[in-house]
Order: C-alpha cells, then sequence, then structure tokens
C-alpha cells in the first residue's frame, strides 16, 4: 500500500496547488466597477499612454528652463492658461529620519514638487547591528538614495539622508571632511569618470555590501566650508544650482571621499519604471493631493476634470513652499496659495491657503523585554484656509501610496479571504464601519481598468461612492498591502482615530493600462485615492483632516498597536487553524537555536515524534503488504478475468491476516494539516522572511523563499525560467530536487514489486507524478523544502528499523482478533473456571483434616 500512500501524498498536493493556480486565472469580480467616479476624472491624471508622466522627474526638470523663484507661490493669470509655468521652478528634496536606524526606525526622502513622499527605507536594527528588513534580492553595495541630476560637469547630488553610507563618507585628503552634500558634483567612482546617473548607477552595482569605494565630488566653494551636510529640510540642491549669482565666481574644490558601502534596507515605498513592449512609465510619487471640487457657497461648484485641469495649477505637479518644522517636532512642512488670479482662470473668485505637514515619532523607550513597537509612521495634517471674502467650497483628493515591494513575486502565493477570488503581489485593502475589513486583489484592479478603457470609461474600481450607504463611505483605514509589508492610511492621530467619512473611494493602476505580459499583472503597481466630503469654509477659517500614515511590517504586535491585525492574510479558515499554533512553536524552538533553519528541523522531529505509534502502524502495513504480495499474485492470476471474485479473495485474504489495505494512508492524515500550517506559517510569517538556513553564506537565506543556488533565467529558455512567465522561475533550486529524489527513493525502497501489468502501470504513473510534483514545488519556500527532507529521512530510518518482511509465500495469518463480547465472554469464563478449581482445593483440604 506504499503506493496508495504516496499518491495520496501527490493527488493531495497537485489538488493544493492547482486549485491556488486556477483561482488565479478565473477569479470573479470582487466588487462594483465604477461608471463615473471622480467626475469622469482618472486619480491623478496619470495618461495611459505615458504622456508626460512617462517621464522622470528629474528629466521633466532637465527640459525646463530654471528658476531661483521657489518660494513665489503665486502666479499671474496670464501665466495660468500656459500649463503650469512654474514647472520651471527647482524641485528639491529634504529627508526625515536617518539610514542608522535610531531614533527613528525609517529615512523618508521628500519632493517639493506635489508635497510628496518620494521615497520610505526601513532602517530599524537588530540587537547584532544588522537590518531587520534588508532587500533580500539586492546584492551591491548602498551608497544611499542620492536624487541624481546629471550636468556638465557629471552628475549633481539632490540630497543626502542622514546615517546613510554617503553621509558618513571620510575625506581622504582632509580627515576634517565628513559626508557627502547636496549640490556636491560627482566626477569620479573609484578611478573611473563619470558622467550620466545610469553609468553611476552601474558603477555601484559591480560593488558589494562592505566594500570601501573613492568618490570624487566637485563641491561649490561657498559650501566647501561646510564640514557636514545639512539634513535637515533645506539638505537639497535645486535645479538652479547652476545659475549665475551676484557674488563673484569661484572655482569649486574638488575633494575625494571614502566610503564603506552597506546592505540595501527594504524600500518600502519607492518610485518604479514600468515598461511594456512601447513605452516606459515613471510612476509618480505618493500621497499627492490635489483639488477635486471647489467653488462658492450658494453658487457655482467646479469639478476638476481633464478639460478644467488644463487651465488650471494642479497641486499635485506644482512646486511647494518647503520649511522644517520647529524643535521640538521632527518634521517639514509645505504649503501652496491658490491666488485670485488662479481662481479666476476656471471662473472662481476668492484665494486659499494649502498646508500639507508631515512629522515623525522617535522609538520609546525599551520595554522589559527588549521587543517595543516601534513607531513605523508618519503623522500627515492637512490643512485647508480660506483666504477670501466669501465662504467658500472646497473639496480635495487624496492619491495613496504606491511602489510598494514586489519582491520574489513570482513565487508568492498570497491567498485572498474570498474563495475563487486572486490576489497579487500589491492589493489595495480598506476597512469600513459597514462592511468590515475587506481586500481588492491587484490583477481584479488591473483588468477592471482594461475593460474600463475599452469601454471609455475611467480606469479605476470603485470601492464606495456618494451612492452608498453611509456606513459604506466611512473608512476606518485604507492602504496598500503586499507579503510581508503594508501602507495604509488611519483618519486621525494615534491617540484620536476618527474614522473618515469619504465621498469617493477607488483603485486604481498606478501607471495606466500597460501593455504587459499576463503573467505579470499579478506584479501591477496599484493604489487608490480618497476624495473628501464637500466642506464649506467661512472666510479666514480652516478644515482640516489629519492620518497616520502607517509603512511598516505585518509583524502582529506592531499591526496591534495601529490596529490594524487584520492586515495579516490567514487565508482560508483551516489555514489559519494550523498556521497559528506551528508560528507559536517555531518562535518556541528559534528562542532555543537562534536559527529558523535548526527550529524547522526541530518542529519535523517533534510532529514526527508525535506520530510515531500512527507512523510505526503505517509502516507495519505497507511491510505487510510487501509479505501478502506472492499470494495477491496469486489471486490476480487466478481470477483475472472475473474481477468480483478477485475482490472477493483479496478481502478474504486481508481478513485472515487481520489486514487493514489503508492503514500505510494514516500518517498522510496526520501530516496534511501539518503541511498546510507550515506552508501558510512561511507564506505570512515575517520572522522567517530573510531568516538563513546557514548564516553567513548567501545560499537559502531566505527560508520563506526559494533556496536559489545560482541564477539560471540568462541561459535557460524564457519558458522554463522566466520571472513569472517561467514554469521554474529564474533560480535553480537545490533543495527541491533533493526532496524529489528522497520521495523516489522512498517509493523505490519500501514499494513491493508490481503483481501485474495494472500494478507496473500504476508505478510508472506515480513516477511521472512525482516528478510532476518536483515542477510544482520547485518554486517553493526553502523551508518547507526542509521540512520534507528531514521527514522523509525520518521515514526512511523509521521503516529500516522495522523488522524485514518475511519472505514470499511464509506470511503466517495472524490469530483472528475478537470482538468486545466475546473478549467479555473468555474473562467470565476463565474467572468462572478459577472459582471452580478454588472450590474444589477447598474440599479436598478438608477432606484431608477429618
Amino acid at each position: 500500500m506504499e503506493k496508495r500512500y504516496v499518491l495520496f501524498v501527490l493527488l493531495s498536493a497537485v489538488i493544493l496547488f492547482g486549485y491556488l493556480s486556477i483561482a488565479s486565472l478565473f477569479a470573479p469580480p470582487e466588487v462594483e466597477v465604477a461608471e463615473q467616479p471622480f467626475d469622469d476624472q482618472s486619480p491623478l491624471d496619470v495618461p495611459a499612454d505615458g504622456g508626460e508622466s512617462s517621464k522622470s522627474r528629474s528629466e521633466a526638470s532637465d527640459d525646463s528652463d530654471a528658476t531661483t523663484g521657489t518660494d513665489d507661490a503665486s502666479t499671474t493669470a496670464e501665466t495660468a492658461p500656459e500649463v503650469r509655468a512654474d514647472r520651471a521652478e527647482s524641485e528639491r528634496w529634504t529627508t526625515l529620519g536617518t539610514g542608522a536606524g535610531e531614533p527613528i526606525p525609517m529615512l523618508v526622502t521628500f519632493t517639493n514638487r506635489g508635497a510628496a513622499v518620494e521615497r520610505i527605507e526601513l532602517t530599524a536594527r537588530a540587537p547584532n547591528g544588522n537590518l531587520r528588513f534588508r532587500d533580500v534580492f539586492a546584492e551591491d553595495g548602498y551608497l544611499g538614495h542620492l536624487a541624481l541630476r546629471e550636468t556638465q560637469r557629471g552628475v549633481e547630488i539632490g540630497v543626502v539622508g542622514d546615517g546613510t553610507p554617503a553621509a558618513l563618507a571620510k575625506g581622504t585628503d582632509d580627515a576634517s571632511l565628513r559626508g557627502l552634500q547636496a549640490g556636491d558634483v560627482i566626477t569620479d567612482f573609484n578611478g573611473t569618470e563619470v558622467d550620466s546617473s545610469v553609468q553611476f548607477n552601474q558603477l555601484l552595482q559591480l560593488t558589494k555590501p562592505g566594500d570601501e569605494v573613492t568618490i570624487t565630488v566637485s563641491r561649490p566653494s561657498a559650501a566647501a566650508t561646510e564640514n557636514g551636510a545639512d539634513n535637515g529640510p533645506d539638505n537639497s540642491a535645486g535645479e538652479d544650482a547652476d545659475e549665475p549669482s551676484d557674488t563673484p565666481e569661484v572655482s569649486p574644490r574638488i575633494l575625494k571621499f571614502a566610503v564603506v558601502l552597506g546592505e540595501h534596507p527594504l524600500e518600502i515605498i519607492a518610485p518604479e519604471v514600468e515598461s511594456d513592449a512601447t513605452q516606459l512609465v515613471t510612476d509618480p510619487a505618493s500621497l499627492m493631493m490635489t483639488i477635486a471640487k471647489l467653488g462658492e457657497a450658494q453658487g457655482k461648484l467646479v469639478s476638476f476634470d481633464d478639460e478644467t485641469r488644463r487651465r488650471w495649477k494642479a497641486l499635485d505637479e506644482v512646486v511647494w513652499e518647503m520649511h522644517p518644522l520647529e524643535a521640538p517636532l521632527i518634521g517639514v512642512e509645505f504649503r501652496y496659495r491658490l491666488t485670485s488670479d488662479d481662481l479666476k482662470s476656471v471662473g472662481l473668485s476668492g484665494s486659499w491657503q494649502i498646508v500639507k505637514r508631515y512629522s515623525l515619532a522617535t522609538i520609546p523607550q525599551p520595554e522589559s523585554d527588549g521587543q517595543e513597537e516601534m513607531p513605523y509612521h508618519l503623522q500627515l495634517d492637512i490643512a485647508l484656509k480660506n483666504l477670501g471674502e466669501q465662504p467658500q467650497r472646497i473639496a480635495f483628493r487624496l492619491a495613496g501610496p504606491n511602489g510598494l515591494p514586489t519582491e520574489g513575486w513570482w513565487y508568492q502565493n498570497k491567498i485572498h479571504p474570498q474563495m475563487m477570488a486572486s490576489a497579487g503581489a500589491r492589493d489595495v485593502i480598506w476597512e469600513s464601519l459597514g462592511e468590515g475589513h475587506r481586500l481588492l486583489g491587484g490583477p481584479k484592479i488591473y483588468s477592471n481598468a482594461r475593460e474600463n478603457q475599452e469601454d471609455d470609461k475611467p480606469i479605476v474600481t470603485s470601492i464606495a461612492s456618494t451612492t452608498d450607504p453611509e456606513d459604506r463611505r466611512t473608512i476606518s483605514n485604507v492602504g496598500v498591502d503586499t507579503q510581508y509589508f503594508v501602507v495604509s492610511l488611519i483618519p486621525g492621530t494615534l491617540g484620536d482615530r476618527q474614522p473618515m467619512l469619504v465621498d469617493e473611494l477607488v483603485a486604481y493602476p498606478v501607471a495606466g493600462v500597460l501593455e504587459i505580459p499576463k503573467a505579470k499583472i499579478r506584479a501591477a503597481n496599484v493604489s487608490f485615492a480618497i476624495v473628501s466630503p464637500t466642506y464649506t469654509v467661512a472666510p479666514n477659517e480652516e478644515v482640516k483632516q489629519s492620518f497616520v500614515v502607517f509603512a511598516g511590517p505585518k509583524d502582529p504586535d506592531v499591526l496591534a498597536a495601529y490596529d490594524l491585525s487584520e492586515s495579516i492574510e490567514y487565508g482560508w479558515g483551516i489555514f489559519e487553524l494550523f498556521a497559528r499554533p506551528l508560528m507559536a512553536i517555531l518562535h518556541i524552538f528559534y528562542r532555543i537555536t537562534h536559527n529558523y533553519g535548526l527550529a524547522i528541523i526541530m518542529l519535523t522531529v517533534l510532529v514526527r515524534a508525535c506520530m510515531t505509534p500512527v507512523s510505526r502502524k503505517a509502516a507495519k502495513s505497507a511491510a505487510k503488504m510487501q509479505e501478502l504480495a506472492p499470494e495477491l499474485k496469486k489471486i490476480s492470476e487466478k481470477y483475472k478475468d472475473d474481477l468480483v471474485k478477485q475482490r472477493q479473495a483479496q478481502q478474504e485474504l486481508y481478513r485472515k491476516h487481520n489486514f487493514n489495505p489503508f492503514g500505510s494512508c494514516l500518517l498522510m492524515f496526520f501530516q496534511l494539516p501539518v503541511f498546510i500550517g507550515l506552508y501558510r506559517c512561511l507564506s505570512i510569517d515575517l520572522e522567517l522572511r530573510q531568516a538563513p538556513l546557514i548564516p553567513g553564506i548567501r545560499w537559502a537565506s531566505n527560508l520563506a523563499a526559494p533556496d536559489m543556488l545560482f541564477r539560471w533565467d540568462t541561459f535557460m529558455p524564457e519558458f522554463i525560467a522566466g520571472e513569472g512567465t517561467g514554469w521554474l522561475g529564474p533560480y535553480f533550486n537545490i533543495l527541491p530536487v533533493v526532496t524529489i529524489c528522497l520521495f523516489l527513493a522512498q517509493q523505490k525502497m519500501f514499494t513491493p514489486p508490481p503483481t501485474d501489468d495494472q500494478q507496473k502501470a500504476q508505478q510508472q504513473m506515480m513516477t511521472f507524478m512525482m516528478i510532476f510534483m518536483g515542477v510544482l514545488f520547485f518554486r517553493v519556500p526553502s523551508g518547507l523544502c526542509v521540512y520534507f527532507i528531514v521527514s522523509s529521512i525520518w521515514g526512511i530510518a523509521e521503516r529500516k528499523l522495522l523488522p524485514k518482511p518475511t519472505p514470499g509465500g511464509q506470511a503466517e495469518p495472524a490469530p483472528a482478533k475478537k470482538g468486545w463480547l466475546a473478549t467479555l465472554l473468555d474473562k467470565a469464563a476463565e474467572n468462572g473456571s478459577a472459582s471452580t478449581s478454588t472450590a474444589e482445593q477447598r474440599k479436598k483440604r478438608q477432606q484431608k483434616r477429618r
């Protein structure tokens, strides 16, 4: 019966993985598609054909004439119709936080174009000083994000984050020099002249963490006297850095720095350059805001559709004023003024002051166990002040985060909480008072956008609109979700959370609808946008809205502190039932061994030890089957033309030897829940991400991913090694090969020889199925392969320790087992015999005495 056991294992795995594959292909509609959201305007006006958005922000800056009036927010009526004349003003960057991890566990880069978040890096450190969350696929050295811009002299640094290797650089000729600075122009990297940002990045990709490199920069003399980079909200070089000034021209200083490169921290938000067969599209920054509706209290109300925006200074494209917050606050404030001339361009009067303020929190004092929840959040405060003389109405639109990590999307198997619905590498999640926690898969967002584009409709999926009940439009949180990380907007503050009533909430593909391969739709960059209610604001009054912007790991303790625990998707109920206790046991073993590879081995030993009685019974059953094989063969030959009599004779043989033909399958019924639970545990447990099997080596350095022995997509066909399009993926993995070899060896060692052609065909089919299962298992987490390898070795050893089967034809019938009634009668008879014997002995003793 060993072949039935193996076949059961194979079919169970095929059904599980086949269901996941089918669910991702045939997911039904999840939510209603919007008819006319946003007054026929797609969020952020990202053109589907690339358009102006297809350029990066630095390219757009280079195409314009730089000016020096960065802080002048007003323009004349004559310039307004010329489509954002202030695009010629300088774009600047600033950072908050630190690359050192303390006292703030993140490094945030802002741009004053759109007052947006351009990048968030998680820089929290483990007790040993290593990054808690590194980029698991980046193998090159990390210098820090520099917002490079090409000039005639080289590439100019736009920003330097505090605590990054660039900020810690040391002068080679002048020991007093510390750190690269915004405004420095990089001219040489390790002896190679630098003339473009692309070339500079290519040179960096040739390095490794820990390498020391030499960077030569040209520093303006006015800044050369500063020994350290200013990393406050003005630590940025504007595009007007090369403009002539009134001061006498002084030759720049040529400085050399030695930089020790580090590991790449995880970028939880970063702009992406997406491509299809026809174009490149640079995605916009995150958390951009613009005006959705504006008008008089009792009169005209303008909705900003595409036609209106062409005559309007859209707030997500213009340059804002940028000011640091006063101590002790750590933050930056962006301001923009809509003048009366601006409003005249759309037929309105009055003026507005728009303010976006970002602030950070520091790490609290460590708790007694040293596992404090770090403040993975920004505080975003929006203020809209009416500077006119009459009451006015206004509504804003706030875009969500985008560019979240898709690390390993080609092997991930995120499970949607709804049956037959498909999750992507990035999905939109939200919680409303009326519906509770919901998830909208990225593939569904993309397919809805494609359908809407064909019907000439906005490329968005409506989640909530003014036609819905208020409880459905009252949002407690909304965000973009990945396998191990999430970025969510929580209305209110941490101390005063206030669910927000919205007019619209939609999801959309950030880069529009691109012609991308079907297999890569799962990795589409998606986001959401909120439209606030229309507020009526009196003169010199303001309306405010605050958000907690959580950007952090899906750690249960951290999420609980932000009331986001439901962001962890265990999948269907049976998965959660087994995943939770297995996670707890794994963490206990990790505290003992400090290695999750050893913890998985200990878990396997524990499971197999607990199942020893069952496994021994299954092994004995399989061995007994080998003993009976010759007799079964005789029965098959004797009744080969009468299957009914053949089955009857087989059953009689089984009864004669007290043999249960399904006994060898018992083990699988107990192991299958462990397999399901461990599979889900590896898919959602953050602690297993970047947990190495063997510390110190690159191979199998992430137990939640395939072991990735080496990359082979450079010489293998696309249908085999393509990312998302290939059967096996871009890396060759050795652990699945070892797993399947052990399965085949186990089958060869313990499966009895076939007694007829039918059994021979079955065994050949099982061998083929085993190889097919190897294809299915080729991209499973390496931690799951470790479990199967240890379990198989245990099973082989257990079978070897059992007595060898009796040679063919010598199997002795086992005594028939008595039922419970017969057993009771036998015991009663024995007791009766004992009583009679005792009475006779007593009678004989009495006769002797007489």
